[in-house]
């Protein structure tokens, strides 16, 4: 008895190093791994064991990961400051442009110069929206938070558009609730004007824009929805850069402006759906809290 007791003790001391042991070697390995994570060129000893073997491998694998992740930096580095270069070098030429088109209109009277200014203006359009959607798209926006009411944000907008609503005898439905939320307001703020202009211009004449807020127990939704005739086109398209459907022509527009709504919403940490009905079509927004 006293020897199977005996045993069983040697047994556990037996196991109780063995665990020891391999937790050692685990948190070795772990302090290994952060340290290449940070770029450590140093690397232990290795011999031919199989466990030294996928050290290996997962050396060469962290050491490729880090070279890109530092070329992905540099071309990120590099593509900012070519949109800054782009957006700084056509600002001012543009605004010149402008400004003399604007003299000329005061001195003389002509329908080209009407003209030229018209197209002055869909110039600057274009290339305010191509940074905007080129910033998105890389990340490169920094985010400022704040506590926002986003009902009296989309009233604002609303208000905004009420004459190129009153053009078209579109009216606005609103079925808002009182819902405050971190997010950067004037980005927010252009995500739904870009929602809602897009709405009253598709939307037929007479008719109405529906929108509505409430909250839910993990997320705010809102909705924008107007009637519409898809041409059976498929709702994911409509957020793709430059993408103009069947019913867009004759309309003003680039085809970008669902594109810039949904990469804010996306950065706001939220998500962005088309829904299209039998005579309508609605999108779909979700904000977390």
């Amino acid at each position: 008895m006293v020897f199977l007791i005996c045993i069983l003790i040697l047994f556990l001391a037996w196991f109780a190093f063995d665990d020891w042991r391999v937790r050692r070697e685990f948190r070795a390995f772990s302090r290994w791994i952060e340290a290449l994570e940070e770029g450590a060129e140093e690397s232990p000893a290795f011999d031919e064991k199989e466990r030294s073997k996928a050290q290996s491998k997962l050396a060469a694998y962290l050491r490729a990961n880090h070279v890109r992740e530092r070329k992905l930096a540099d071309e990120k580095e590099k593509t900012e400051r070519l949109i800054a270069d782009i957006s700084h070098q056509t600002k001012t030429p543009l605004a010149n442009l402008m400004l003399y088109n604007q003299l000329l209109k005061k001195e003389v009277e002509s329908q080209y110069l009407s003209v030229m200014d018209e197209e002055l203006h869909k110039l600057k359009f274009l290339i305010d929206n191509l940074m905007k959607s080129s910033r998105l798209e890389g990340g490169m926006i920094k985010l400022q938070k704040q506590p926002v009411c986003m009902d009296a944000m989309i009233r604002e907008v609303c208000m905004g558009l009420q004459v190129q609503a009153e053009e078209k005898g579109v009216d606005f439905d609103l079925d808002l609730e009182k819902v405050k939320v971190e997010l950067d307001a004037r980005w927010m703020k252009e995500a739904i004007h870009n929602l809602v202009e897009n709405a009253v211009k598709y939307a037929p004449e007479g008719s109405s824009v529906r929108i509505s807020l409430y909250p839910t127990t993990l997320s705010h939704h809102l909705s924008v929805e107007n009637e519409a005739m898809m041409a059976d086109e498929d709702p994911a398209v409509l957020f793709t850069r430059f993408y103009r459907g069947k019913n867009a022509i004759g309309k003003p527009g680039l085809g970008l402006g669902l594109f810039i709504a949904r990469e804010i919403v996306e950065q706001e940490g939220g998500s962005m759906k088309a829904l299209c009905k039998e005579n309508s079509i609605c999108f779909q927004v979700t904000i977390p809290f």
